[in-house]
């Protein structure tokens, strides 16, 4: 699998390799509890811990067959807003699973889904995925939003998959998927 990834330039973002100098931006965002409730990382308590995730789970990634991880970066910034990535491939399938976060300040402005669309378009055509699927605790709307606007298709719910950080109760997650001939039939003519 080809694990190096093409940059991609929006007028609201650009997807880039994520690398250690990110780690503040990580930091201001990954800090912030309502941004990382979601997701099993996070809140981060300190910058070194942002440095830390990037050195050894980014950048252990390709050691499995994966990507490092997209920064989502915010060209007028100068920053780091969010980060996107093929978290987890699966090889016996020949599949990729996403994960995204995306700084708060940025939420609601559409950025997410075109990012979103821009990796699954990466994940066929440059990866050469099967599948793609993309996993969301069930209370976040937000990110179910998300995923059916890109076009994917409920799969299959995973009890109890997501543990809450603060109370400990265990959560469901939802999974929507989209095959390589469905986003071929709608989307390369």
């Amino acid at each position: 699998m080809i694990l190096n990834m093409p940059v991609v330039r929006r007028n609201k973002y650009i997807l880039r390799d994520i690398v250690p100098n990110d780690y503040l931006d990580l930091y201001d965002y990954g800090r912030d509890e309502e941004t990382t409730k979601y997701v099993s990382w996070g809140p981060l308590q300190n910058p070194m811990q942002a440095l830390w995730n990037i050195e050894n789970i980014f950048y252990k990634r390709p050691q499995e067959g994966a990507p490092v991880g997209y920064a989502i970066v915010d060209p007028r910034a100068g920053k780091m807003i969010g980060q996107i990535d093929f978290h987890t491939i699966y090889h016996n399938v020949n599949c990729g699973e996403i994960g995204f976060i995306l700084h708060k300040d940025y939420w609601n402005m559409g950025i997410m889904t075109s990012v979103v669309k821009d990796m699954i378009k990466i994940g066929f055509e440059h990866l050469g995925l099967s599948k793609i699927i993309i996993g969301h605790v069930e209370e976040n709307i937000a990110s179910e939003r998300v995923i059916k606007k890109c076009g994917l298709s409920y799969e299959f719910r995973k009890r109890g998959a997501f543990e809450d950080k603060y109370d400990g109760h265990l959560h469901d997650a939802l999974y929507y998927s989209i095959y390589r001939y469905e986003y071929e039939s709608r989307y390369i003519k």
